[in-house]
């Protein structure tokens, strides 16, 4: 087995999930005979920082103003969506912010309007008549672009509606083709999104859009099955998009 560099979240106790510690030259390990993702059977880390960050929302669920990064190394045994998990994972150092994160909002934004753009066909398939999700990601990507507080409530307002839809697409799809919690992690954030919309204030798009990101990665992570969607790709894809705004 081989050796790779990696990324860890840690909140600011260097602590994760069930209090495991972590540090400079900490090393943890399992010794399970079998391994699943999003289980004790392994330890997380991300091949690529990008995702480590972004997909945050959905998996470490680490508060924002308490995240830490680590530079790792492990033994990868399991992966898919862009998350591996591993037998054993050393953090190294902690690191710096990547250079995007100065505009971490509009890169969710274009994330997860890409994510869910990458996998439209399967929706608008079951669904032709359907063209609300499609306005949803225009309304986005009309947002990053113009940024006026009625391009903000437009935008809000299919964020909520695209996140609902999704929820109840993948949830509907779990039994027999997605795992129980990707439906789960939809469902929580179309809630989120669709609580940042009532709010009403000229800020409710971005915070809707910060949730959604993770309402739409998660039916892109159920339609990974079929297409091997690369995250890490479309990570970069917003994050080039975003530096070239500037």
């Amino acid at each position: 087995m081989n050796i790779e560099k990696l990324y860890k979240l840690t909140n600011k106790k260097n602590a994760t999930k069930n209090n495991t510690l972590w540090g400079e030259n900490i090393t943890h390990g399992t010794d399970a005979k079998e391994h699943y993702l999003c289980s004790p059977t392994v330890i997380h880390a991300y091949r690529d920082i990008n995702l480590a960050v972004l997909l945050n929302p959905i998996h470490a669920k680490i508060e924002r103003k308490e995240i830490k990064i680590w530079e790792a190394i492990g033994i990868v045994v399991v992966e898919d969506w862009g998350k591996v998990g591993c037998s054993v994972l050393s953090t190294i150092r902690e690191i710096e912010w990547p250079i995007w994160i100065k505009k971490e909002k509009d890169v969710q934004i274009l994330f997860a309007a890409l994510c869910a753009e990458t996998v439209l066909h399967f929706y608008e398939k079951k669904y032709p008549e359907d063209c609300r999700p499609r306005k949803a990601i225009d309304a986005a990507k009309k947002y990053l672009e113009k940024k006026t507080q009625a391009s903000a409530y437009a935008a809000a307002d299919a964020a909520a509606y695209a996140a609902a839809q999704a929820a109840a697409y993948v949830a509907a799809q779990a039994p027999a083709q997605a795992s129980a919690h990707v439906a789960t992690q939809a469902a929580q954030a179309a809630q989120a999104a669709q609580a940042a919309y009532t709010a009403s204030a000229a800020s409710a798009a971005y915070a809707a859009y910060a949730h959604v990101a993770s309402a739409h990665v998660a039916p892109a992570a159920y339609a990974a099955y079929a297409d091997k969607i690369d995250f890490a790709t479309l990570a970069k894809q917003a994050i080039k998009i975003i530096g070239n705004h500037s």
